[in-house]
């Protein structure tokens, strides 16, 4: 089964780009990607930039209509993200365990993950 790890901290509350800190978190992900990989379980995962390149897209009366930034009540931001395919969801908190969640304020670091949806994996033939 694929699991999605969602990446989310507060805004601003993770190590300072560029800061010794920062690159021990990165090099933390580095290792996490080449634990998985080596298991041969990581289907695709990325780390996503600043929140504020993001674009949000709302639809209002069928029509889309985009705006810069996130939505003004989101308190935590996506800041990357794996799908692993796990067999179960104790494989998926093995995995996740080690992840190296980051942040100046700990409660604010946090991994969300759920498995997705078998018929909507654009892997398989349709």
């Amino acid at each position: 089964m694929q699991y999605m790890f969602l990446i989310c901290s507060g805004e601003g509350s993770g190590p300072v780009r560029g800061s010794r800190e920062f690159q021990e978190m990165m090099a933390g992900y580095g290792a996490f990607t080449q634990e998985v990989r080596k298991a041969e379980i990581m289907k695709q995962g990325a780390p996503l930039q600043s929140v504020d390149t993001a674009t949000t897209m709302r639809v209002h009366g069928g029509k889309p209509e985009t705006y810069d930034g996130p939505l003004a009540e989101t308190k935590e931001v996506l800041g990357g993200y794996y799908i692993l395919e796990c067999e179960n969801l104790d494989e998926a908190l093995t995995y996740a365990a080690p992840m190296p969640l980051k942040s100046r304020q700990p409660r604010l670091a946090r991994l969300r993950f759920g498995p997705s949806w078998k018929c909507m994996n654009t892997s398989e033939p349709r």
